[in-house]
């Protein structure tokens, strides 16, 4: 072998010497970084975790403080309800004592006590018409609080008579005054329907009322006659209660009134029976019947003793 030979055999196994001494170390380096990057990687998954507890801690935290936030809202909403309550409840006891205080001091005073059975009665009779239309009429329409209150009567169905007899007087008063102005314009000529009249009312009059009234000849009223005129203004049907009501006749210059047909052709029975019972006025129709003397009599109190019963079906409803 050569000396040539020899060297460069002795520089190849230098250069491989060299290269897995420097290979060694650069592993030994490899190997350290790995080292501490794994050693790295641990410390970030624990941190991680450590902050993934400490938010779910917070979170807990935060829904925490938003239930009581809540809860402290609702107590406080339902502080202000009950403060409400109790101011409410405080102001009804204070309009209890004070009405009851009023009550007492009217218990005491005769005045106060008379006005309160007056109101207390009109309020009946105004409940009662409302519940009975066969009480009522039109003309209801004209009664002032005046005659609600002083309508007189031993019963409902008497004093329900004596408000039809006032609430007729004041729609007469107004037929009377529209009568009076109809004439002035056409010349004293007679209407022949109220109707015609109708213009002449101040202010209109319901419809519903003129229907109830006609123009008949006087002579249709015989028992009543005022003035000159040969025309009246009268009912035109029979009288809701025939017993109690009354025949009413107007004409331009006035009005009055009169039993109804019934009644009057009793009025001899009734004076018989007056005769035999001292001078007492008959309690029931009934008592009358021995009293009668003619057919015409017999049959007007057969009218009036039908009309009776009806009434008492009518009152008994209420």
């Amino acid at each position: 072998m050569t000396t040539l030979q020899k060297a460069i055999i002795g520089a190849t196994l230098a250069v491989a010497v060299g290269t897995n001494l420097y290979q060694g170390r650069h592993n030994s380096t490899l190997r350290g970084r790995l080292q501490t990057a794994r050693q790295q990687l641990a410390q970030l998954k624990e941190q991680a975790r450590q902050l993934t507890n400490e938010r779910d801690s917070t979170f807990q935290s935060v829904e925490a403080l938003r239930a009581e936030k809540d809860r402290v809202s609702r107590n406080e909403a339902e502080e202000v309800r009950l403060r409400g309550e109790v101011a409410r409840l405080r102001t009804n006891a204070h309009e209890i004592a004070r009405w009851k205080a009023k009550t007492e001091s009217e218990s005491n005073d005769p005045a106060a006590a008379t006005a309160k059975s007056w109101t207390e009665r009109v309020k009946r009779l105004k409940e009662f018409v409302e519940r009975t239309p066969e009480a009522r009429i039109p003309e209801f329409q004209f009664l002032t609080t005046e005659d609600w209150l002083t309508a007189r009567g031993d019963n409902d169905r008497q004093t329900l008579c004596h408000l039809r007899e006032l609430a007729e007087s004041r729609f007469s008063n107004q037929l009377q005054a529209a009568l009076r102005k109809y004439l002035e314009a056409h010349n004293s000529q007679a209407p022949t329907d109220l109707a015609q009249v109708q213009p002449y009312f101040e202010p209109p009059m319901d419809n519903a009322v003129l229907q109830r009234w006609k123009i008949a000849p006087a002579s249709e009223v015989p028992n009543v006659r005022m003035g000159a005129s040969d025309w009246i203004v009268t009912q035109k049907a029979l009288p809701i209660d025939e017993e109690y009501d009354s025949r009413r006749v107007i004409i331009p210059t006035g009005n009055c009134v009169t039993r109804n047909d019934s009644v009057r052709l009793l009025f001899p029975a009734i004076g018989a029976f007056q005769n035999a019972n001292e001078g007492r006025d008959y309690e029931h129709l009934s008592q009358l019947i021995p009293y009668v003397t003619t057919p015409e009599q017999r049959a007007a109190l057969d009218r009036l003793l039908e009309n009776e019963q009806r009434w008492q079906s009518i009152l008994s409803r209420n």
